[in-house]
């Protein structure tokens, strides 16, 4: 007999127990026991609800636990990935398209080496029917971020005109600053390419489910189904046993009062779905947001020498709803191409891969007006590398040491007068003061 049947029965033993004391009590007895009987049945019932809900809890623990599992040991590795992506919108029409034209499209291809909360991210984002690319570097390293932006030339490589490149900073170690840059903030540039390391929707799935006011788990074509209700919004997840409770699917929908993204500046509170307003464009509408889905459909696993299981591919598909009723949907297809679980990492593997010359300037966010630059793989004040002039020996053949030397004499000897004129007056005075008394 479970414990919540236990519970039941044992409170209907005291409604019986209690009945029987109420018809043979008399006066005032009587609502003593009816209100020993309630709060008996009450703290009864409170119990069994309590119980099964931590039983629901533990259910849902358990059954998550593989996936969890599984993102914490890619928080220790380095792989690469290629993101193609389409974006088509209702806006479209406004600006003589078709409706499921094409807005823009692109590939981005990632390396990613991580070590817990250390982090470098390299990018290369191509646009269709570009010859060049964008490349960016984003080193988080003890909690400072060091962001590079540069472009390629027509053979996919860096550019030697270091004028345009621009290089930032921000987060611990730097002008006064304590805190630390969030590593899902840096990895949020990997769009929707984070869903590798469990970022859908802008979140960590764990905060979907640590701050889940409700949670439930149910069981649906031989999968485990998992909903949870939170301040990001509406997150289900659809875990298949026979792939060692991995997921087949994620889906998140956000609205009104639900948290969309983290802010980008630190410390400042998360950005409100219902409180976007969008300029608009040839892709989003004019306006605010009614709703917001993310949606994750997980390919075929690959299972590595080890027994580490990680999907081969993923179909992120983002819609976004306006209150006007127009549609923007970004649809990229995701394939992992290698991963290395827990690399022998040096301190050398998180530097940047774009080359930064000596002595650049940096832009440190909350201190843009003072000067800093890139020096021996470190972001320093400008003053401080400054070279130090050689103390040079004094020439005394020279006309400034002359000059120097003659006013120098000039100012010992007015001092003597002055000294040598303050005694006389001092002298004067007594006698003076002398010659009254006599």
């Amino acid at each position: 007999m479970s414990r919540c049947a236990m519970d039941r029965r044992v409170a209907v033993e005291w409604c019986r127990a209690g009945w029987r004391m109420f018809r043979v009590g008399k006066g005032f007895a009587h609502a003593h026991v009816l209100a020993l009987i309630l709060v008996a049945v009450c703290v009864l019932t409170l119990r069994g609800i309590l119980r099964a809900q931590d039983q629901n809890t533990a259910e849902i623990r358990a059954v998550l636990a593989p996936y969890q599992s599984s993102l914490r040991r890619l928080s220790y590795a380095e792989l690469s990935v290629t993101a193609d992506y389409e974006a088509r919108s209702d806006e479209s029409v406004k600006y003589g398209k078709a409706r499921d034209a094409v807005i823009y499209s692109g590939q981005d291809q990632y390396l990613c080496r991580r070590k817990g909360d250390n982090l470098l991210l390299s990018s290369k984002e191509t646009l269709r029917d570009s010859v060049r690319s964008t490349l960016l570097n984003s080193v988080l390293v003890d909690g400072g971020h060091l962001y590079v932006q540069h472009r390629s030339d027509e053979a996919g490589e860096q550019l030697t005109d270091f004028s345009d490149m621009p290089v930032t900073y921000e987060g611990k170690g730097v002008a006064g600053v304590s805190d630390a840059v969030p590593v899902n903030l840096v990895l949020m540039r990997m769009e929707d390419s984070a869903v590798i390391f469990g970022l859908v929707g802008n979140y960590h799935v764990d905060n979907y489910l640590s701050e889940g006011s409700e949670q439930r788990l149910r069981r649906e074509d031989g999968l485990d189904v998992v909903e949870s209700r939170s301040r990001f919004g509406t997150m289900t997840l659809w875990l298949d046993p026979q792939q060692g409770s991995l997921p087949r699917r994620i889906s998140v929908s956000k609205s009104g009062t639900d948290r969309h993204s983290p802010s980008i500046e630190l410390g400042e509170p998360d950005r409100v779905t219902g409180e976007i307003q969008m300029n608009g464009s040839e892709f989003w509408p004019t306006g605010g947001i009614r709703q917001v889905n993310f949606t994750v459909d997980f390919g075929d696993y690959t299972v590595t020498s080890d027994g580490f299981r990680i999907a081969k591919s993923m179909k992120v598909t983002n819609e976004l709803i306006a209150l006007t009723g127009s549609t923007a949907t970004t649809t990229t297809d995701v394939a992992v191409t290698s991963l290395l679980l827990s690399p022998d990492f040096t301190e050398e593997s998180f530097r940047p891969l774009l080359k930064i010359p000596e002595g650049h300037s940096v832009a440190v966010r909350g201190a843009s007006h003072l000067p800093f630059k890139y020096v021996n793989h470190q972001v320093v004040p400008g003053r401080g590398i400054e070279p130090l002039e050689t103390p040079q020996p004094y020439d005394f053949n020279s006309r400034r040491t002359w000059v120097i030397g003659l006013n120098a004499i000039l100012f010992l000897a007015g001092l003597v007068v002055l000294a040598f004129w303050i005694v006389l007056h001092r002298k004067s005075a007594a006698g003076e003061k002398n010659d009254s008394k006599v």
